[in-house]
């Protein structure tokens, strides 16, 4: 058996840090921008830049907080979109998301790879999976070769 993971549990909280850290940043930082913005003379809407920098009260001790949930549930969105794969010389078990599909051996025309990306397809030529892996070509060439796949170049 022959397992890709989409995302191993340090990459997981990688993005959720980087999305929520992010976020958070940017939404704590908005009143000091708008004041720069609102400060040059040749930008458009003066009085809008500054009224967005005065928020500085109610919304300074929130906008932290409203950061790092905006980052982790867009963390969240990304990190549940990546492909894992279980290969076994029976099957082959993709598992996007909450979807899972689980495609028999007799079902496998070709596979076929380019970088990162595997398309399988059916004996009539039918595409049964396109995805991305989190694994390199020749990684993956390797795993559908040894279980006896029909890879194809």
């Amino acid at each position: 058996m022959t397992r890709f993971e989409a995302l191993s549990p340090a990459g997981r909280v990688l993005i959720f840090v980087l999305f929520g850290g992010g976020a958070a940043a940017l939404l704590y930082l908005v009143p000091f921008y708008a004041r720069f913005v609102a400060e040059l003379s040749w930008m458009p809407l003066r009085e809008q830049w500054l009224a967005l920098g005065s928020y500085d009260s109610w919304f300074y001790s929130w906008r932290l907080l409203i950061g790092l949930v905006i980052g982790a549930l867009v963390g969240h969105l990304v990190a549940g979109r990546s492909t894992s794969l279980v290969m076994t010389d029976d099957r082959l078990t993709f598992r996007v998301g909450d979807e899972v599909s689980v495609i028999n051996r007799g079902q496998v025309g070709a596979v076929r790879g380019r970088r990162s990306r595997v398309t399988v397809t059916g004996l009539n030529q039918e595409r049964l999976f396109h995805g991305k892996l989190e694994a390199g070509h020749e990684q993956i060439r390797q795993a559908f070769q040894r279980h006896r796949y029909p890879w194809q170049d």
